[in-house]
Order: structure tokens, then C-alpha cells, then sequence
């Protein structure tokens, strides 16, 4: 039904009437008003679709009241004949004018200007998305500069921390303090973890994945209170995916929902499948993504949420729960993990209507899975013999300094470089070095493609790499089937000296 205002004044009105408006066609449904003030509430209590105006004096402040009080809403004007007034009108913001003689005309100029106005909001949506897009993005990029400074700087803590635990005794203060440092550093790494989740730009290791695949970790991790009521059908096309990550998604969901009914109640998760318009696309490739969509909702019957909360839903530390309940990263993490899987959220809530979640992932159809990572087994690696020289590949000057001390303690002969340069520089020769401890981010390179430049030189070397967080695909695939240690930062030193030393 569409519902059309009309707006004629007494004086001057055209010859139309509600009743011949409707009896153009069944499902219009048409209310006059002839008073400008009530035409305005009309309007501003958005009880019309469209406006019809009779070309009379009042047509003007008719277009007034809709700029000011429902933009968007079309405004067509009838007038006895097309003339210097209908121009006049067109010129303040009028949709169409029509003469009285062509009124049989009115449904298709009815159904043009909704379409005009469906194609007006569709662009406005999707300019809205994209921005809103942009600025999660640029919060995306300034997290992983953040994190990767932020991973050095807690490395340097926990190994000084650790340094000093040497020099004390379990029953000193000191001990105890320490210990506080360094449990203090693991919060602060996993708020670091969670800011790479939501900067990350793509998630590596995607394998196909069956969406009813998911159910169990559901119903394992469903919070306390909550029923899960799953509609998951047999036939659905596979996802690309990291399992462990999507999974981490629907938790996070799932925890989101428990807060909105403290009471309890049920969860409702179903998955479908959505073909989709180049328009209806918003993944960060749309290219890559192809046409064909799994649709996992995500819907709670909870308290719903304010327009100006769910417009920051997604920001890093955003959250609308009292201090010290969560760090307002959840839902930032389920942003990125669907932005890594070249997918995109929806969400759809109101105060007192509940929440749903839309997650749109490629069908795996419209997409490629990237090759696993393969090799040989693990060879059982021997102890690095005592006093063996340990080349160590770090720019961070903390961080390499603290490590250069932990290796030289082992009773390891240490160098170090900052550089890709200066590393090739050092290891001029097979032999050189036993070992190479190498952070995969350097300031002219990075760690694979100096690995692959020592190996060329000395197949024999050790290797061993750390980092925040493992970048891309080829990085993965290289330490996977190469079966290269790797230590997350931040690192505790011990581990250090026990990796480089053979051990798990």
C-alpha cells in the first residue's frame, strides 16, 4: 500500500480528489488535507509515502515543510496546465508536475518518483556504509602500528622483568612484584591480540568449512541462561575460513547477546543462502567475493540498542557497559575477523526490539581456497651446541639488547643487526652462524626474504623468526612447511633460549 498525501487548498485547488486518486489503481490510499500546518504534521509524522500538491499558493510552503520535515519524501504537483507557476515549483525542489488533462498518467509518475526516491536511499545507504567502512578501516591501520610498536614495548617489560627475577630471591619483595610485571604484560599482550584481530586487513590459513561444522563450538561455549534455536539446512555451500576464528566470531556474538537479556532467553542462529547485486556487495574485494553469499544471523530478543550505539559498535574500545565488565574490543574483533574473511556485517536493532547480526561470507563456489601449507615432517632438532654463534635480527633496540643478554647467558656468542642489510653484511659466509633469531617486520625488508637469502648461502643455518602477528599467506607457508619456530610478542626470554636451544 502506498499511502499519498493530498494537498489543496480551498481556494484555487486543482480538480483531484482523494477518492479519484485511489481509484487509479487499488493500492493507493490517499488522505486530504487543505491546510498547510496539517500537511506539514503529515508530513513530519511520516504518515506518506509521496505528496500530491494542487499548483495553488500554498505548493511552496508545501516543499518548505517537506525539505525541512521528511527529505526525500517526492512532492508531485497537478496543475490545470504546464506553465510559468509548475516551472517555478519544479525550480524549489518539485519531483514532477503533471496537467490535469494526463492524470491517467499519475500511477507511472507515482512509481517513477518511489523508484527515484528507493534509488536516492540505496546510494545514501551504501555512501553511508562505505564511509563508515573507511573509518573502520583507518582505525584498522593506526591498530596494527599501534599493536606492532605496543608488542616491542611490552617484549622489553616482560624480558627486563624477567632479567630481574634472576637477581632476586623467591622470598624478596622484589619477586613478588616482578611476577605482577609480567602478569601485567599478558593482559596487556591480549588486549594487543585483540587490536590486530580488528586491524588485521585479511585472515591466512582459510580452509573450506561446512556452516553446520559450527554448532557444536555454539552449543559448547552458549553463556549460562541463553537457548540456542539453530536453522541450519544440510544443503549450504562451504565458507572459506579460519575455523578457530569464525568460531571466535559467534562467541563474541553469543556473549553480546547474553548481555542484552541478563535474564536469560533464546538465541536464534540460522544460515542461509543470498544471491546478490553488484549494489548489495560490500566486501572489501567484491571482485574476489563473486555473487553468491552464507548469510549467518545472529538474533536475541534483548533489550536492542539506540541508533547512536549501534553507529560505534564496531570501534575499539566502544562499549556501553560499566567500568572493568570487558574492554570494548569484542565486537571490534567480530568486525575485523568478518573483514579478514572478505566478508561484511549487518546489524538491525531498535531500544526494546532486540538485536540481529548478519554476517555475508563468499560461498566457497565464488572463491579459491588458498593452498595448504605442506612439507616434509618435522625433523627432531639437535641441541645447539654450546658457545655457538647466534646471529640476532631485531630492530627494536630493547628488545634486541634484552635478548643479545638472554643468549649470551645461555652461554650463546651473539651478534646483531637491525637490518636486512646489516644481518647479509655479518653472514658473509657458510658457517658463519649456527643460528638466525629474526623478527619477520625489519625497516629494508623482512624476515622471510633474508632467510631465504641465508639458506641460499648455508642450507644448514637454524632458523627461528618471531612477530606480532603473522602477516600474510607466503609468510605462513614458509615457516609452516619449513617448520621454523615461531615466537609471538611479546616473548618471554626463557623461551627464547629454550626454541634456539632445540626444545618444544
Amino acid at each position: 500500500m502506498i499511502k499519498i498525501l493530498l494537498f489543496s487548498e480551498a481556494a484555487g485547488g486543482c480538480a483531484v480528489s482523494s477518492g479519484a486518486v485511489e481509484l487509479l489503481r487499488p493500492g493507493f490510499r490517499c488522505s486530504a488535507e487543505g491546510d498547510p500546518a496539517a500537511a506539514a504534521r503529515v508530513l513530519g509524522g511520516g504518515a506518506c509515502d509521496l505528496a500530491l500538491s494542487c499548483c495553488g499558493p500554498g505548493a511552496a510552503d508545501l516543499l518548505r515543510a517537506r525539505d525541512l520535515l521528511a527529505p526525500g519524501v517526492p512532492v508531485i504537483i497537478i496543475c490545470r496546465a504546464i506553465g510559468d507557476a509548475a516551472v517555478e515549483l519544479m525550480a524549489q525542489g518539485a519531483d514532477y508536475c503533471l496537467a490535469e488533462t494526463s492524470l491517467l498518467r499519475l500511477p507511472q509518475v507515482i512509481d517513477s518518483a518511489l523508484a527515484k526516491r528507493a534509488a536516492a536511499r540505496e546510494r545514501a545507504a551504501a555512501a553511508d556504509r562505505l564511509a563508515k567502512a573507511a573509518r573502520l578501516d583507518a582505525l584498522g591501520r593506526m591498530a596494527r602500528a599501534m599493536a606492532h610498536d605496543m608488542n616491542n614495548l611490552l617484549g622489553a617489560i616482560e624480558g627486563y622483568a624477567a632479567l630481574g627475577l634472576r637477581a632476586v630471591g623467591k622470598d624478596d619483595q622484589l619477586w613478588s612484584d616482578l611476577n605482577e610485571i609480567r602478569a601485567a604484560v599478558k593482559r596487556g599482550a591480549e588486549i594487543n591480540k585483540a587490536l590486530l584481530v580488528f586491524g588485521r586487513p585479511r585472515q591466512t590459513g582459510k580452509l573450506p568449512l561446512r556452516p553446520a561444522a559450527l554448532l557444536p563450538a555454539l552449543r559448547g561455549a552458549l553463556p549460562a541462561g541463553l537457548r540456542l534455536e539453530a536453522d541450519v539446512p544440510d544443503a549450504l555451500p562451504d565458507v572459506l575460513a579460519a575455523p578457530a576464528q569464525l568460531e571466535h566470531l559467534f562467541q563474541q556474538l553469543l556473549s553480546n547477546a547474553a548481555e542484552a537479556m541478563p535474564g536469560g532467553g533464546v538465541v536464534k542462529f540460522s544460515v542461509t543462502v543470498r544471491d546478490l547485486r553488484a549494489g548489495e556487495v560490500f566486501s572489501p574485494d567484491p571482485a574476489a567475493a563473486g555473487g553468491r553469499f552464507v548469510r549467518f544471523s545472529v538474533a536475541d530478543s534483548g533489550e536492542g540498542m539506540a541508533p547512536e550505539t549501534a553507529e560505534r559498535l564496531f570501534e575499539p574500545f566502544f562499549t556501553t557497559r560499566e567500568k572493568g565488565r570487558g574492554t570494548g574490543l569484542g565486537l571490534a574483533q567480530v568486525y575485523g575477523i568478518a573483514r579478514q574473511h572478505n566478508g561484511w556485517l549487518e546489524v538491525k536493532t531498535a531500544p526494546g526490539a532486540g538485536s540481529e547480526f548478519s554476517l555475508y561470507l563468499p560461498a566457497a563456489a565464488a572463491a579459491t581456497a588458498p593452498a595448504a601449507a605442506t612439507g616434509p615432517a618435522a625433523p627432531a632438532a639437535a641441541r645447539l651446541p654450546a658457545k655457538s654463534r647466534v646471529l640476532l635480527v631485531e630492530d627494536d633496540d630493547d628488545l634486541r639488547g634484552i635478548a643479545a643478554r638472554a643468549l649470551s647467558a645461555a652461554g650463546y656468542t651473539v651478534a646483531t643487526a637491525s637490518t636486512v642489510a646489516s644481518a647479509l653484511a655479518l653472514f658473509d659466509r657458510p658457517g658463519a652462524f649456527a643460528a638466525v633469531f629474526c623478527d619477520l617486520i625489519l625497516p629494508d625488508g623482512n624476515g622471510i626474504d633474508l632467510a631465504r637469502r641465508l639458506l641460499a648461502l648455508d642450507p644448514g643455518v637454524r632458523l627461528v623468526f618471531a612477530s606480532g602477528h603473522l602477516k600474510d599467506d607466503a609468510a605462513l607457508a614458509f615457516i609452516y612447511s619449513g617448520h621454523y619456530p615461531f615466537l609471538h610478542k611479546p616473548y618471554a626470554i626463557d623461551a627464547l633460549v629454550k626454541v634456539l636451544e632445540g626444545g618444544d
